[in-house]
């Protein structure tokens, strides 16, 4: 179904505005460079084909960004977020 995604064989509409995300984390060693293991990643929007790697969590917001085309400095109100506390 279109505007949709299935999680546990059930389906859920998408809603407008709204985004879901598969990201993965583990640690790579090479053992031959006499490294320490290094966090790797990747970030895939569901329902998209593209899968985007990071290596520094310090880069997720950039491909959240790139995968959903806003611009990160955007305030983004939403009548289901109206009244809820902020948490800093």
């Amino acid at each position: 179904m279109p505007g949709s995604y299935a999680l546990s064989g059930i389906i859920y509409p998408m809603i407008p505005n709204r985004f879901a995300f598969v990201v993965r984390l583990w640690h790579e060693v090479d053992r031959q460079a006499g490294r320490p293991s290094e966090l790797r990643g990747s970030v895939q929007m569901v329902n998209d084909e593209r899968v985007l790697y990071f290596h520094s969590l310090n880069q997720v917001p950039e491909l959240l960004r790139q995968l959903t085309g806003w611009d990160g400095d955007t305030a983004v109100t939403d009548e289901d977020d109206i009244g809820k506390q902020v948490i800093e």
